[in-house]
């Protein structure tokens, strides 16, 4: 009887321990030790420091490649004995994205990291930047710190508190619009209003290195995104819509222009994938561009007319402007 019970549950101890074993092929557990980057992982664990994108993929929780945290868990890939070399392992998932990143999602929003990249950047067109309060002068007056501005409507209210802008950089997006992208470097009450002309006490303060010009703008609070809003890209094939800038150096993460928006369908909870121009060919005197495997996921969290934000919630492949996003 003892032979009969035995057998069974050793057959089922083996094939516990080849599953565990095939499953730890591909990734292992690491606690990251004070000192660690991504890079000194890949170099110690992968043999090549330029791999480190390969440990952030496998890692969506980790918002911020570059500041990683004494004492937190992370997979690392792990080596393929057969090859003689280290390799990943990638079984591309068939499952949805959007039930493989709502959590991530969920962990975006409750940790607040697209509400703060919201609030300290906008985009405005040359319309509107025209149409919008512009800062004339921007002056010390005993302990206060004003500014003047002109161009400022109605819609203006004393006492109410708004956001300053300095302009950053212009960027060319879909259908050859120019879009201004705005960074966020204080606020301002309003105090005195004169028709079109106006004084306004200006409260915390950034610098703004390049000097650039400031505008007033009305305030237009950021809406988190809900679980009901969270979707697949639903235009397969669209070789339109670009990454048009990236921004690497953001405090919660790396995050992306792209040269599409509400115009063009494009709405805030979409999940896209996006690719690297890696086989490009020449034919018929002609550049095409040919299929190559996603290179990361996007998730779009803010969107204006012509252009978008979204964050990169998992990577492959580091984002570069004019990567194809579908």
């Amino acid at each position: 009887m003892l032979r009969r019970i035995f057998i069974p549950l050793l057959l089922t101890l083996m094939m516990t321990f080849t599953g565990l074993a095939h499953s730890q092929a591909s990734s292992m557990s690491y606690q990251v030790q004070t000192g660690d980057t991504l890079s000194s992982l890949a170099r110690t664990y992968l043999g090549d420091e330029r791999r480190w994108r390969e440990i952030w993929s496998l890692n969506p929780q980790l918002r911020n490649p570059n500041a990683l945290r004494p004492g937190s868990s992370l997979l690392l890939p792990t080596t393929v004995a057969t090859t003689g070399h280290l390799v990943t392992e990638t079984h591309p998932s068939r499952e949805p994205l959007a039930q493989r990143y709502r959590a991530a999602v969920n962990d975006e929003v409750a940790g607040g990291s697209l509400q703060r990249f919201a609030d300290r950047r906008t985009l405005a067109t040359d319309a509107q930047l025209a149409q919008a309060p512009r800062v004339q002068a921007n002056l010390s007056e005993g302990q206060e710190q004003v500014i003047y501005a002109s161009n400022v409507s109605s819609h203006y209210v004393m006492g109410e508190r708004y956001p300053v802008y300095a302009v950053q950089e212009s960027h060319t997006v879909a259908q050859n619009h120019s879009i201004n992208e705005l960074l966020r470097v204080g606020e301002a009450q309003l105090m005195y209003k004169e028709a079109d002309r106006a004084k306004f006490h200006l409260t915390n303060q950034a610098p703004n290195e390049q000097q650039s010009t400031l505008y007033v703008l009305p305030s237009t609070p950021y809406r988190n995104l809900q679980s009901s809003a969270i979707r697949e890209s639903h235009s397969p094939g669209n070789s339109e819509m670009r990454i048009t800038r990236v921004f690497h150096n953001e405090p919660d993460g790396v995050y992306v222009l792209l040269n599409q928006g509400t115009i063009q369908g494009v709405s805030a909870g979409r999940l896209a994938q996006y690719y690297k121009k890696d086989f490009v060919s020449e034919e018929q005197g002609r550049l095409i561009e040919y299929p190559t495997a996603p290179a990361g996921v996007l998730l779009v969290f803010k969107t204006f007319e012509n252009s978008s934000f979204a964050k990169v919630l998992s990577a492959q492949r580091i984002p570069a402007p004019d990567d194809r996003v579908n």
